[in-house]
Formats: C-alpha cells, sequence, structure tokens
C-alpha cells in the first residue's frame, strides 16, 4: 500500500511538472524568435588587432560556390551579393576609398533550410586580400545559424553572415589605441 501511495504521489508530481516542460520549450522557442539568425565568425589565420587598420578602401567581390546548386541555391547567391553592397556602402565612414585596398571574397560551403525539428545553417568562407600583392590578411570562417521560424529564410542568413562580416570589419578598423579610448 505504501509503494502504491509514493508511485500515486510520484505520478502526480510528473503530471505537475510535465507543463513545465513545454513551457521551456516555449520560452526557448521565444528567445530564438526574439534572436533571430545568429553568425559567428572564427579566423582561420593569425590576426593582429590593427592588421586592418592600415587599409582605406574595400572591394567586396561576387559571393561564390563550389559545391553546386542542391547545397547552395543560386538565390542564395544573389542574397549574399545584396548584402554585401549594403555593406559597401555602410562601411565607406571606416573605409573612406583610395589605397591600400583590401581586396573580400567569399566562397558559400553549406546552406541547409530550417526544418520543423532543425534550424536552418549557413557556412561561409571569406578571405581578405591585399589588393596590391594578393596576399592573404584575414582567412575566416562564417557560421550563421536560426533556429527562428520567423529568420530562418536564405536572405535571413544572408544578411546575418554578411552583418558579422561588417561588425568584424568596423571593429577591427581603429587601431588599437583609440578602441581602448572608447572603453
Amino acid at each position: 500500500m505504501a509503494f502504491a501511495g509514493r508511485a500515486g504521489f510520484a505520478s502526480s508530481v510528473f503530471a505537475l511538472l510535465l507543463p513545465l516542460a513545454g513551457c521551456s520549450t516555449a520560452i526557448k522557442q521565444v528567445y530564438y524568435e526574439v534572436r533571430g539568425a545568429k553568425s559567428d565568425i572564427m579566423l582561420i589565420s593569425q590576426f593582429q588587432s590593427d592588421t586592418l587598420a592600415a587599409y582605406q578602401s574595400l572591394r567586396f567581390e561576387p559571393a561564390t560556390t563550389t559545391v553546386g546548386d542542391r547545397i547552395c541555391p543560386p538565390r542564395l547567391l544573389h542574397h549574399y551579393d545584396e548584402q554585401l553592397a549594403d555593406a559597401s556602402r555602410e562601411l565607406r565612414d571606416a573605409y573612406p576609398g583610395g589605397d591600400p585596398a583590401l581586396r573580400i571574397t567569399t566562397e558559400l560551403l553549406y546552406f541547409q533550410n530550417k526544418g520543423l525539428l532543425s534550424g536552418a545553417l549557413l557556412l561561409a568562407r571569406s578571405r581578405m586580400y591585399d589588393a596590391t600583392d594578393d596576399r592573404l590578411v584575414v582567412d575566416a570562417l562564417i557560421l550563421t545559424e536560426s533556429k527562428s521560424f520567423r529568420e530562418g529564410s536564405r536572405g535571413d542568413l544572408a544578411e546575418s553572415s554578411v552583418k558579422a562580416l561588417r561588425r568584424f570589419l568596423r571593429e577591427r578598423q581603429a587601431p588599437r589605441s583609440e578602441l581602448l579610448d572608447e572603453l
């Protein structure tokens, strides 16, 4: 009888906690909807904090892919190029023009649509070269993911990815001493 009482109590506690499990899932989904797509830049090459400070202009080349249309749809390349054009305009204050110039190429390596139970993913490789001597200055991967139903489209992933690249270029433009002065 005591065992049946404990089992009944455990069942009651489980029944009370069950809705909370769904609640945490709902809370997580609300968080993903508010956050939207998120991008991280991972440097492949060594990078000094003042490496980009000398550059006066940016030259974005159209995004490319070598993995084919099934993995990287042409529409994604189009969205990415639109975002690169916007980034070029938005960074004119930090890179006003002239020499030396930084030539930036981006290769889209992987794309996954948002599924019912999976997030949307975009993996891109961005290489930045000195336009004068074609020396590799920065080599980086940009990983973009979205668990949001609202921001999981190709355009959203391209926008988030280029936004991270734009933020990286803006943050690395100022000489180190100016960055410390702002803190």
